[in-house]
C-alpha cells in the first residue's frame, strides 16, 4: 500500500518523501521521476524518529501533508500474548504516527496549514479472533485522529484516517486462502480491494477535493464495515 501511494503521489507531480524501516530500492520507473526521496528509519525507535524528521526538515521547509502508514500485523491468541506484544505493536501502530505527526506539527503550522492522514483497519471497528492487540492499536489510531481532527483545526490541518478491510497484498497472495475469506466474511463488494484503490483515497484526502472533510474515518472494505 506504502509503494502505490508513492507511485499515485508522484504521478500527481507530488514531491514524496518514504520513510522504510530496510533498505529499499526504488523500481526505475519512479527513480526516473526524480520527486521520490527515501529515508530508512526504525519507526519504533523514538531517538530514531526525532533523527529522520529533523534530517527532512533541514532540507524541506515547506511539508505539505503526513501519511502515516507504517504498521505492523499481529496474530496472536490473547492467551498467549505478552507485554512485549503489545509494546511492540503500539510502538509501530500508534507511537510513531503520533511522535511523527508531533515532529512535523510545527512545519505544518509555519506554512498554514497541513494534512495527516492516518492508515487505520476494519480491525478497529470488527471483532476478530486472535488480533486483540493490533486491533486495539488501531481503534487508538481512530480515536486519536478524532482528537487531533479538533485540536489542530485552528491552525487548518485536517486530520483523517483511512480504514482498509482485505487488500490484495502479499499477505493474501495464496487465490485459494482469499477466496475463502471472501466466502466468509460478509464483503458487500464481493472481492479485495487493490492497494491502487487505497491509495486513491489518500490522494483524495490530501487534494482540495476533501478541504471540508476532518476528522473522518474512511472506510475502504466493500461494505464489511456495515457488520460491524
Amino acid at each position: 500500500i506504502g509503494l502505490k501511494c508513492m507511485r499515485k503521489l508522484a504521478s500527481s507531480n507530488y514531491h514524496v518523501i518514504g520513510i522504510t524501516r530496510k533498505h529499499f530500492q526504488l523500481p526505475e520507473d519512479l527513480i526516473a521521476k526524480k520527486n521520490i526521496e527515501i529515508y530508512q528509519c526504525n519507526l519504533s525507535d523514538p531517538l530514531a524518529r526525532i533523527a529522520v524528521g529533523k534530517d527532512i526538515l533541514s532540507k524541506h521547509k515547506k511539508i505539505y501533508a503526513l501519511i502515516n502508514n507504517a504498521g505492523t500485523f499481529l496474530q496472536k491468541d490473547f492467551f498467549s500474548t505478552e507485554l512485549a506484544d503489545l509494546s511492540q505493536v503500539f510502538a509501530i501502530n500508534f507511537e510513531a504516527p503520533f511522535h511523527l505527526s508531533q515532529i512535523f506539527l510545527k512545519a505544518f503550522i509555519r506554512n498554514k496549514g497541513g494534512r495527516i492522514v492516518n492508515m487505520s483497519s476494519i480491525n478497529s471497528i470488527v471483532g476478530l479472533a486472535g488480533t486483540s492487540v493490533y486491533s486495539a492499536s488501531k481503534a487508538a489510531i481512530n480515536s486519536l485522529t478524532r482528537s487531533l481532527s479538533i485540536e489542530l483545526a485552528p491552525f487548518n490541518i485536517r486530520v483523517n484516517t483511512v480504514s482498509p478491510g482485505f487488500v490484495n497484498t502479499d499477505m493474501h497472495a495464496d487465490p485459494a486462502a482469499r477466496q475463502k475469506i471472501i466466502e466468509t466474511f460478509p464483503l458487500q463488494i464481493n472481492r479485495f480491494a487493490e492497494p491502487v484503490e487505497i491509495a486513491k483515497c489518500v490522494e483524495f484526502l490530501l487534494s482540495d477535493a476533501s478541504d471540508y472533510i476532518t476528522g473522518t474515518n474512511l472506510h475502504i472494505n466493500g461494505g464489511m464495515h456495515l457488520n460491524s
